[in-house]
């Protein structure tokens, strides 16, 4: 059993993503098998991805979500299972195309790039934006965990087959 950790990552867009640029982002958090886990999905609770567009003072991508491991290794995860979807969609965020190709650069990405714009990892009071903390859940003061099992530990519960 482990406390669950969570991914709130914000990034200016460079324009208006196309629906193949935001499938591609989505693709990154869909099992590519037949809904069974890969190494990407199988430490991964629940993602969602929302758009803002220019009228709301975009374009900005908000990436939300909840996942097992500690941060470095969980974004090490997700890079290293597909890191040619990585080098496509990171030309469209500002700042993302340095970090191409992005395994030459996986320190950096993750310690610099993610950890600079996820809102998670922010201190309370940033003026880049934070997750408030919550003083009732001190195993994980970022978010409310109703359960506190893995992504693993759950398949292996429901058994070969199970969603």
């Amino acid at each position: 059993m482990s406390s669950a950790s969570s991914l709130s990552l914000l990034v200016q867009l460079t324009g208006n993503p196309t629906s193949e640029q935001t499938q591609k982002l989505r693709s990154l958090f869909t099992p590519a098998n037949s809904g069974q886990p890969s190494a990407g999905t199988d430490i991964l609770h629940y993602a969602w991805l929302t758009i803002m567009p220019s009228s709301l003072g975009g374009p900005y991508a908000f990436l939300s979500t909840v996942y097992d491991l500690d941060f470095y290794d969980y974004v090490k995860v997700l890079v290293t299972a597909d890191p040619a979807a990585f080098d496509s969609f990171l030309p469209f965020l500002v700042g993302g195309s340095e970090y191409v190709p992005v395994m030459q650069h996986l320190d950096a990405f993750i310690n610099v790039f993610v950890k600079g714009h996820d809102l998670a990892q922010n201190p309370q009071g940033s003026p880049n934006g934070f997750v408030p903390d919550n003083p009732k859940n001190p195993g994980n003061p970022k978010l409310f965990q109703g359960y506190f099992w893995t992504v693993g530990y759950i398949l292996n519960q429901l058994g070969p087959g199970q969603p």
